[in-house]
């Protein structure tokens, strides 16, 4: 199962950001995806703690990972209906 996130900075000094504020294209990583047909569940991982929403375990905000599902979502029927 893929889980998507995203990062700045480099493998010994980084943080993790918000999907849609990473180095990593995400629509070309989704549109892959796609492109081999790929049917599987997706997830996000890691993600900031968005104001209002607990830090107690930091990486997993409930409010930062309905955000990125719906980023993950739109990106994903886009690509879709551009394929049509």
């Amino acid at each position: 199962m893929p889980h998507s996130r995203d990062v700045r900075g480099d493998k010994t000094h980084f943080e993790e950001t918000f999907h849609d504020d990473g180095k990593t294209d995400m629509y070309l990583a989704m549109k892959n995806y796609y492109d081999i047909g790929f049917k599987g569940p997706m997830r996000p991982d890691h993600v900031p703690t968005m104001a209002g929403d607990s830090n107690e375990h930091p990486g997993y905000s409930n409010i930062g990972a309905l955000f990125a599902i719906g980023y993950m979502r739109g990106l994903i029927e886009s690509i879709a209906k551009l394929g049509e």
